[in-house]
C-alpha cells in the first residue's frame, strides 16, 4: 500500500499543513515532493513511497538530480547541508536554511555557486561511508566545510522525530562547535590535453570567474553581471562543463580562462 502524507507526517512528527505549504502531496504511488529551481519553477517530482526499504524515494526518469531547497535559497549566516528531504522538512520547520543533496555521489563542483549566501556551511555528519565521501568531495571544493552532528542521530529527522521540542537547541549547541573539515590530499595527476575550449593554464573558470561578479545557476551553467562592462540584467554566463565563458551583451565575446584573466587585467 503506497505511502501517504498522513502516515509520513506522523512518523517524521512533522504538520501536515506544513508540508501540504511546501508541496507535498498524495499521489496513488506515494507521497509527491516537488523540486523546484531557484527561480521558484517546478524542475521534477520525487515520489516517497516507503518510510523503509528500498527504493524508498523515485524520480521522473530522463532528470538529472537537482538539491533540494534551491527555491527556498536567501542571504543569511548559515546554511545546513543534508542528505534527505526528510531532513530539510525538519531543519525549515524550525526556520534553519537547508539544502538537501539526492546522495551522497551526487555533489557536483559547480554547487558551490549556492554556497555564497551564507557566511558558514555545514554538513551534517550520517556517520556511515557515503557521508564521510560526500564531505571529502564537497570540502575539496569548499574550504571551510564544518561537520555536524547532535548526539547519536543519524540525521536531522532522525533528531526532530525524538526530541521535536529540543530541536533548535541542541542545533545550536552542534553548530556552535562544529569543527572544519580536513579536505583529503589530491594526488597529483598526470597533464591532461586541454579542452578545444580552454586557452590557458588548467584553473577552474567559476573560481577565476567569482573573484569579480557573483555568479548563479540557470539551467546547465551560470550566469551574472559582466565584469567587463555596466550592465543592470546579467549577459554574462559560464559553461563549467567547457571551462568557458561568453558576454552576450555589449562584450560579445568569450573564451576560457587565460582570455578572461586578460580582459580583467589579471595576471596569466
Amino acid at each position: 500500500m503506497a505511502l501517504t502524507l498522513a502516515q509520513y507526517a506522523e512518523a517524521r512528527r512533522l504538520p501536515v499543513a506544513f508540508l501540504k505549504e511546501l508541496g507535498l502531496r498524495d499521489t496513488p504511488r506515494g507521497v509527491a515532493i516537488p523540486i523546484y529551481r531557484e527561480d521558484g519553477s517546478l524542475y521534477a517530482i520525487r515520489t516517497r513511497e516507503r518510510m523503509d526499504g528500498q527504493p524508498k524515494v523515485r524520480q521522473q526518469a530522463g532528470m538529472p538530480l537537482l538539491p533540494y531547497g534551491l527555491n527556498r535559497l536567501a542571504s543569511g549566516r548559515h546554511l545546513i547541508i543534508v542528505e534527505g528531504e526528510s531532513d530539510c522538512h525538519a531543519l525549515w520547520l524550525h526556520n534553519f536554511a537547508a539544502l538537501g543533496f539526492p546522495g551522497a555521489s551526487s555533489w557536483k563542483r559547480e554547487w558551490r555557486t549556492y554556497f555564497t549566501f551564507y557566511e558558514t556551511i555545514s554538513l551534517y555528519d550520517e556517520g556511515d561511508l557515503a557521508s564521510r565521501k560526500l564531505a571529502d568531495r564537497v570540502a575539496t571544493d569548499w574550504p571551510g566545510l564544518r561537520s555536524l552532528k547532535v548526539g547519536n542521530y543519524k540525521d536531522p529527522a532522525a533528531l526532530h522525530a525524538a526530541q521535536p521540542d529540543d530541536f533548535e537547541t541542541l542545533m545550536w549547541e552542534a553548530m556552535s562547535r562544529a569543527p572544519v573539515i580536513r579536505p583529503p590530499r589530491r594526488r597529483t595527476a598526470r597533464p591532461r590535453p586541454a579542452a578545444r575550449s580552454y586557452d590557458g593554464p588548467m584553473e577552474d573558470i567559476v573560481t577565476v570567474v567569482e573573484r569579480h561578479t557573483r555568479l548563479r545557476r540557470e539551467g546547465t551553467g551560470l550566469v551574472g553581471l559582466c565584469p567587463l562592462h555596466e550592465e543592470r540584467q546579467p549577459s554574462f554566463s559560464v559553461s563549467p562543463e567547457k571551462n568557458a565563458w561568453y558576454c552576450h551583451g555589449a562584450c560579445a565575446r568569450g573564451g576560457g580562462v587565460r582570455a578572461f584573466k586578460q580582459a580583467v587585467g589579471e595576471a596569466t
